[in-house]
């Protein structure tokens, strides 16, 4: 079970770093877009988001777990004695190790975004100046600007793509939000190593018990809001809803 919750959360994470390389690769190369987006590629992804993670997570406790806590766990006879002992999910360099997946793959979406906006804005400047000069056809009434069938079919992509942009970084925010608090409790909190351990955690819970307890219970809701939420970021941000919203409005 805490292999499983553990790897729901890098599963989640590591599949809005897929998404974030998504929109790169279709902001960066929109004419290529579909040669490299393959069906094909896509389900062989899919499966990795699920599989790597989980692996990773299994690695972390495989590797790091005694022989005795596999042997032992399910044994009455030292379930007792296993209540003084600290496992290894209990240290900081087995949080620290989890962690830094998450960590990392924040940081790798937040450049990969960075950069989606540099590219966005010069692409925007381009079809100002576009604008402005405009390509040129003789009507009847003289001359009128008119842009090219290919720079709309652009725009409309690009818009496309900054929709799905905004949606995927909304779920996102949701994340960091949602688990960031958990994450940092996580890894400063536990019997081993970590910056509160051992007898400065009991003291800490004996003292500030309802303090404790209040974070711990804002942490637990921040998680159960963060699922409740992304159904909803969904629903908003599809353009059916939104025009339903605006005639909802309207006749309001």
């Amino acid at each position: 079970m805490e292999m499983m919750k553990l790897s729901g959360i890098l599963v989640t994470v590591t599949h809005l770093l897929a998404l974030s390389l998504n929109h790169y690769i279709g902001i960066l190369k929109p004419l290529h877009y579909n040669s490299i987006v393959t069906r094909r590629k896509v389900t062989t992804v899919t499966i990795l988001l699920w599989v790597f993670p989980t692996a990773f997570v299994i690695f972390l406790f495989t590797s790091q777990a005694e022989v005795t806590y596999w042997t032992d766990i399910f044994d009455k006879a030292a379930e007792m004695e296993a209540k003084n002992t600290t496992t290894f999910i209990d240290t900081f360099r087995f949080r620290m190790s989890y962690s830094a997946y998450f960590i990392i793959t924040i940081f790798m979406m937040a450049a990969c975004y960075a950069h989606i906006l540099i590219i966005v804005r010069k692409q925007q400047n381009v079809w100002k100046n576009l604008s402005r000069s405009g390509s040129t056809k003789w009507s009847g009434r003289g001359i009128k600007h008119c842009p090219s069938s290919k720079t709309n079919r652009e725009q409309k992509q690009l818009e496309g793509n900054i929709r799905a942009i905004y949606t995927t970084l909304l779920i996102l925010g949701s994340c960091v939000i949602g688990w960031m608090p958990a994450l940092l409790i996580f890894v400063l909190m536990c019997k081993e190593d970590c910056y509160i351990h051992g007898s400065e955690l009991e003291s800490l819970i004996e003292n500030y018990l309802v303090e404790v307890m209040s974070l711990r219970m804002l942490e637990n809701m921040l998680v159960i809001l963060k699922m409740l939420v992304n159904p909803i970021i969904y629903s908003i941000r599809m353009k059916e809803i939104q025009v339903c919203i605006s005639h909802a409005s309207l006749n309001n």
